[in-house]
């Protein structure tokens, strides 16, 4: 047999491996070595690292710019029903429907919900489609400050995992075992009016000691100081922290109308969606080149913030299916 037809066959093996194991992912051996891996945008990176010496180590990140809206979001509400947020609720209830129906549109959404499940008072619920495409309702009182722990109790299947051990609350723990997809993006979305007992730090650890290799947004309709939301019990800010920390956002719960929040979250979820491409670390040192098909990019048609480069919908569009790379530099 021919070396070229050996050359042949061995590659089809490989891809072949690969295409079946998608969610496996191989650490780089050396430094000049290119490693494999799937991440958490769906999208397969090609990932070269160079250590130039001085602590400081170069990486060049191959995505393929995605051709359509193919994404999948995996969402998870978090809804205090404590006595003052009656009002809050019911926003909740008028927009989840109409919200989940245009962010459909723009990734492979599932969503979930922590919460008294009730159609009034201070509950809430998901619409019978939501639950029809794999929703998931919690029915967990959800108190004035508990709502991270509500949601770290049904994240952990385990509560004697080391991670999970501020989180043991028996009416919801482990229930969103088996909700999340693999290579789906987790957005937690937490609608409070009062602060949380448990801190960012803790919290965003915890997250990262149980998805270590994946980046989860945090949004927060919250209260952002009495002076702009009368209506909180206390400013959310620790809330405001963990979104700042985790690149989500928060919104003010005391608005009178959440249409333009809802608006603002779905833009979101388009943008994390289809727009993004997560890169090895959160602080870069010096972006040396951004290319498609080997040409240069103008900086007008990206964006890179926390670890993440964000191109613009008419780039990302434009140029659907050719190779985006990305060369950088970190400390370590």
């Amino acid at each position: 047999m021919g070396d070229n037809l050996k050359k042949r066959i061995i590659f089809s093996l490989l891809l072949g491996f690969a295409t079946a194991f998608t969610g496996i992912f191989f650490q780089n051996c050396g430094s000049n070595e290119f490693a494999f891996s799937t991440i958490t945008s769906s999208a397969s990176v090609k990932r070269q690292e160079v250590d130039l010496g001085g602590g400081v180590v170069q990486v060049t990140d191959k995505f393929v710019v995605r051709a359509e809206k193919q994404s999948m979001i995996d969402m998870v509400w978090v809804v205090d029903n404590s006595g003052s947020m009656s009002q809050e609720a019911a926003h909740v209830r008028n927009n989840v429907l109409a919200f989940a129906t245009a962010a459909e549109k723009e990734a492979r959404l599932k969503m979930a919900l922590i919460s008294l499940i009730s159609n009034k008072g201070y509950g809430t619920y998901l619409p019978d489609s939501l639950k029809a495409a794999g929703g998931l309702e919690i029915n967990a009182t959800v108190s004035s400050h508990n709502a991270l722990v509500m949601l770290g109790s049904a994240l952990c299947v385990d509560p004697n995992m080391p991670f999970c051990a501020e989180y043991k609350v028996s009416n919801a723990q482990g229930k969103l075992n088996g909700f999340f997809r693999d290579g789906a993006k987790k957005l937690f979305v937490i609608v409070t009016d009062d602060e949380s007992q448990i801190s960012s730090s803790t919290f965003l650890q915890f997250l990262n000691d149980k998805y270590p290799n994946e980046r989860a947004r945090i949004f927060g309709f919250v209260g952002l100081g009495a002076g702009v939301s009368p209506c909180q019990a206390k400013t959310g800010q620790q809330y405001v922290n963990l979104s700042s920390e985790s690149a989500g956002a928060v919104y003010n719960i005391c608005s009178e109308d959440w249409t333009s929040h809802f608006s603002e979250l779905t833009q979101a979820v388009s943008v994390i969606a289809n727009y993004e491409y997560e890169l090895k670390v959160s602080q870069i040192k010096e972006i040396i080149s951004v290319k498609i098909n080997g040409a240069v990019l103008s900086p007008a048609a990206y964006t890179i913030q926390n670890g993440v480069l964000s191109l613009n919908p008419t780039t990302s569009m434009s140029l659907a299916g050719g190779e985006l790379e990305i060369v950088y530099t970190y400390s370590i």
